[in-house]
């Protein structure tokens, strides 16, 4: 299906196009989404360990969830 769309392979077609419109529309992006989201806090969680110099770092010791509570209640 994927390898399809590339459009280096040509293998049969044995599946609906309903369920190609679901994988590439619906599921892909949001697999790709979530990873990146993963990986955003990945990095967050290793800039906080690094600047800090604490393995056990978390956002409460440099106030970044009280600032991030905070914009969520400003208008």
């Amino acid at each position: 299906m994927f390898l399809n769309r590339l459009a280096i392979f040509h293998f049969p077609v044995t599946w609906k196009p309903a369920d190609e419109t679901i994988i590439f529309a619906i599921r892909l992006p949001r697999v790709i989404g979530g990873a990146l989201v993963g990986a955003a806090l990945a990095t967050a969680g290793v800039l906080f360990q690094g600047i800090l110099r604490n393995p056990m770092a978390d956002p409460y010791i440099i106030g970044t969830s009280a600032g991030a509570a905070m914009e969520r209640l400003s208008p």
